[in-house]
Formats: C-alpha cells, sequence, structure tokens
C-alpha cells in the first residue's frame, strides 16, 4: 500500500450571480455628457451599464449571488467554511464587505476575507510593442473609505515607455495613493505592499 498522500482536488459545484434592475445606456449617457454610444462602443465595447438602488450596497449585490450560488449547490449556508469576497466598490473599510455579506448570510463560523485590488488601463500612441503611454488610468480597491485613482502614478506614466524602472516607480506611486487601514487581518503596510505588487503584474502583463 502506497503511503503517498492523496491528491486533493477542488471543483465548481454552484455559482449565481446579480444584476441591479436599473439600466443605464450609451443613449442616456449621452444626454449628460458630450459623448455618443458609437464613440463609447468603439473604445470600451460596453452598450450599457447596471446602476445600484439608492442605499443598495456591494453587499446586498453579493448576497443574491450568494444565496443564488448556494441553491444552484444544493447547500445550507451553514455549510460554507470560507467566504472571499473582492470588489472595489467596498461598502466601507472597516468592517470588510466579506464580513458584511457573512453576517447578512448568518455564517457565523464562516471566515471572510476581502481582497485588495487594482486595475490599470493603459492607452498607447501607436500600436507598435512598447509604443509611449497616451493615457493611464489606475484605480484601488479595498483599501480606502471609496475607489482611489493613484493620480501621480497615471501622470508620471503619460509620455513613458513600460520599462522596468518605469513600472516600478508607477507601482511605488500607486502605493502612496492607498490608504488602508491596520486591523487583525492585516497592517496597513502590508496592504500597501500588496497594492504595489498588483500594480507592477498588471503593467507587466500590458508590455
Amino acid at each position: 500500500m502506497s503511503n503517498a498522500p492523496q491528491a486533493i482536488y477542488s471543483r465548481v459545484i454552484g455559482t449565481g450571480s446579480y444584476l441591479p434592475s436599473r439600466i443605464l445606456t450609451n443613449a442616456d449617457l449621452a444626454k449628460l455628457v458630450d459623448t455618443s454610444d458609437d464613440w463609447i462602443v468603439e473604445r470600451t465595447g460596453i452598450r450599457e451599464r447596471h446602476i445600484a438602488a439608492e442605499g443598495e450596497l456591494t453587499s446586498d449585490l453579493a448576497l443574491v449571488a450568494a444565496e443564488r450560488a448556494l441553491e444552484a449547490a444544493d447547500l445550507d449556508a451553514a455549510e460554507i467554511g470560507l467566504i472571499v469576497v473582492a470588489t472595489t466598490t467596498p461598502d466601507r473599510v472597516f468592517p470588510s464587505t466579506a464580513c458584511a455579506l457573512q453576517a447578512k448570510l448568518g455564517m457565523r463560523e464562516a471566515m471572510a476575507i476581502s481582497i485588495v485590488n487594482a486595475a490599470v488601463i493603459l492607452e498607447f500612441k501607436s500600436k507598435e510593442r512598447l509604443s509611449e503611454i497616451k493615457n493611464a488610468r489606475i484605480t484601488l480597491g479595498a483599501v480606502a473609505p471609496t475607489i482611489v485613482s493613484a493620480n501621480e502614478a497615471e501622470h508620471f506614466l503619460i509620455g513613458k515607455t513600460l520599462d522596468e524602472c518605469v513600472i516600478a516607480e508607477a507601482a511605488h506611486l500607486a502605493m502612496q495613493a492607498a490608504r488602508p487601514i491596520d486591523d487583525i487581518r492585516g497592517s496597513a503596510e502590508y496592504r500597501r505592499e500588496m497594492v504595489g505588487g498588483l500594480v507592477s503584474r498588471a503593467m507587466s502583463r500590458l508590455r
């Protein structure tokens, strides 16, 4: 008989999703700002977006999606041991959105974790590889009361090409834009370092 440890596998047994009922189309946006459906679709591919209702929080959206996932998996909330929430729009800095979802689901024994995340969008002056950056947008989630724009990092990137030094400096500037807190799950410095690593990795993928 072999004494080798048995491999542990995971599989998806249920999924759930939810979108707010209010829809904002590109035509609606064109009534508010100087834009058009063609301009937005050409640059983003987006034709409409769902808008949360007044007072509707991220944890409220996650609650419906989670309940649908539990139903699809034929599981009770009490059987879940871990909740992981990734969002750029947390309910608040502390307690985390994962904890809010945990409370709404009644999962008293489940661990709840919210993930620091970052989004990087770069517009290059040409389609050539490693051309100069024309525009940059960097947003950070779960490290401040609201979504944070790393403005200094964005301004720094304009006119630059993505080499290792530029990526390192932009990541450092993005770290300074984060305003995380210390709590039992991790220190503010750890979360700030996470931001730097995420932004650096995202820009490296765009090279």
